[in-house]
Order: C-alpha cells, then structure tokens, then sequence
C-alpha cells in the first residue's frame, strides 16, 4: 500500500492494517502521481504476480485468488472482467456481461484480438474482445515478465492516460494472454475524475501518448504494422472526440472558445478530415460524424444538450455498452 503524499487520515488507516496482517506492506513517498506511485510498488512488490488497485475501487470476495487459478505455466498476463458502480444509474453492472470469453490467446492471434484491440481501446467492430483492455486494474501479471523487459508506467502528467502505454508493452512482450470470465474489480465511476474533465494540458498529453507509442514501436516485430498504425490513428482520434466531449462537461471556462481552440491544432484538423472510416463507440461515432457534416458550432450545440441531459446520457452509454 503506497500512500502518495495523502492529506487525510487514509494513511493512518492503511498502516494501521499493515500491523495487523503481515501480507501488507506499508510505503510513505511524496507524492508526484499515481505513475510514480505505482512504480514505486512494482519495485518493492516480492510476490509472484501483480495486481493493481486504484485507492477509490474495491474488489470483490476471492477476487485474488480466483485470479491465481487461472494461470499456468505459460500465461503471462490475465485479464478479467469488472463491475462498474455508477452512482449516476444507481446500479451496479457489469459491461458486455453476455460476453464471457475463457480463451488463450498467443502469437498472430494475440496481435490482432489484443495488442490491435487495446490500441483501439474502446468497443468497435470486427473484434472477438468488444470490452476495453485498456485499465491495469482488471489485469493480473506475472511480475517476472514486468521486470525482464522493464515495464514501468510513464508519468501521467505527460501521456495522460499511463495504463495505455503500460499494457501496450506488456501486452506485446508476453507469450500468452489469457482472457478469463472472472468479475474482480468494482470500478467506480467518480465525475469529475481526470479521465472525465477538460483540463488544460490534455491535448498536449494525448498527441505525446501518439508520438510515444509510435517511436516504441520501432524495434518491435509485429505480424501486420500497417494494422497497428491503424489501430493507433483510431485510438488517437477517439482522444480527441474525448476532449472536446470534457470541454463541454466543464464550468468556468469559455467552452466554445477552448472547443475552436483544440480544432485549430494542425493535428486535430489532420485526424477529424482523414478518410479513414474511425471504430469508435456509437456516442462518438455521432460526434465523428457531426464534426465533419455539422461544423463546430452545430457539434457544440449537440454536445451542450447531451451534457445538460447528462442522466439520459449515461443511460445511453449503459445501452450500447450492456449490448
């Protein structure tokens, strides 16, 4: 348990804990961020495997263990399914629940229905997997294939989302993946999180996340790159639907005016006019569609009336999710 320069009474709580139950192990730093502080873990982790847990997530009974079962020898990662508790909906539900895949994937199979299917990072089409593989928290590690090839987190403060880089690699360098129906994680939806909110340095971050990824690809040996350049174009342009989405989420800033700012980034203008067909989710596919045919104001204006009927939003979002 790392307590990254808290300023409540949680690291008390978490200390306390440790005296009661040697498995725990307790850690102060100063705080510069959940990368850090994860990283921070990974070098004093001693166990066999790897499980992160995000400090305002929970996970279910024997979460751990049934995790454990599902490895064998030749496994390096795990990955699971989740529930999300969203206080929006009032209930809890786990996402693609009809989906309940138990398989191994390995070598050209891996690439194309994980490696290229995390790259997407959100549902699509054409893919065995529909949830996202993007998160860290609903994946179990071996740790030795962490600390073979070095896989550590890059700061959040310069690629925004680190769980993307971090899976990225070790996807890549593991020699089996197995996707498991086990529900471990309850993931809790907090509005206003930084995944959720506009903030100024978040344009800068995704196209450095772009860039990062694709200058990491240059010693790799890939089945079919022009798939995965793809994939990363894809990922890219969902970032950005992403961003103008937040802006118009967030209060005390002149929306419209950050909304043209973002669309007069050479980039963005670049990855929204490109004749590529986006696989995006059918929210963002709406958004796609009226940035291209609608103009900003007209998108703006949608965008404005989704988020001041932001209940019925998220219902919407459960709809094409639970499908």
């Amino acid at each position: 348990m790392v307590n990254d320069g808290s300023t409540d009474s949680s690291g008390k709580i978490a200390e306390d804990f440790s005296h009661k139950d040697s498995r725990f192990l307790y850690f102060e730093k100063q705080n510069n961020g959940l990368s850090s502080a994860r990283n921070f873990g990974l070098n004093s982790a001693v166990g066999k495997y790897v499980f992160f847990l995000d400090s305002d997530d929970w996970l279910l009974e024997n979460c751990i263990e049934n995790y454990v079962k599902e490895f064998d020898d030749t496994i390096d990662i795990v990955i699971g399914k989740y529930m999300l508790e969203d206080n929006i909906l009032g209930k809890s539900y786990v996402p693609y629940e009809a989906e309940k895949i138990n398989e191994v994937f390995k070598q050209e199979k891996k690439e194309r229905e994980i490696l290229e299917r995390h790259l997407n990072a959100y549902p699509g089409h054409g893919f065995l997997i529909r949830d996202t593989l993007m998160p860290v928290w609903k994946n179990m590690y071996k740790r030795n294939l962490l600390t073979i090839y070095n896989i550590v987190f890059v700061s959040e403060r310069k690629i925004g989302s680190e769980d993307y880089a971090f899976n990225f690699e070790a996807y890549y360098y593991s020699s089996a993946i197995k996707l498991a129906p086990i529900v471990g994680c309850v993931h809790v939806i907090v509005p206003g999180s930084l995944s959720r909110r506009y903030y100024a340095e978040a344009l800068e971050r995704t196209l450095f996340r772009k860039e990062y990824i694709k200058a990491s690809m240059g010693g790799k040996d890939f089945y079919n790159r022009d798939n995965i350049i793809k994939a990363l174009n894809n990922e890219n342009c969902r970032m950005i639907i992403g961003i103008l989405n937040n802006i118009c989420k967030s209060k005390n800033i002149d929306r419209l005016e950050q909304i043209k700012k973002v669309m007069s980034n050479p980039e963005v203008s670049n990855v929204l006019n490109t004749d590529m067909k986006p696989n995006l989710s059918r929210d963002y596919l709406i958004i796609f569609w009226a940035l291209r045919h609608l103009g900003i104001k007209m998108t703006y204006g949608l965008l404005r009336f989704v988020n001041a009927n932001y209940n019925l939003y998220r219902r919407f979002q459960y709809i094409c999710r639970k499908k």
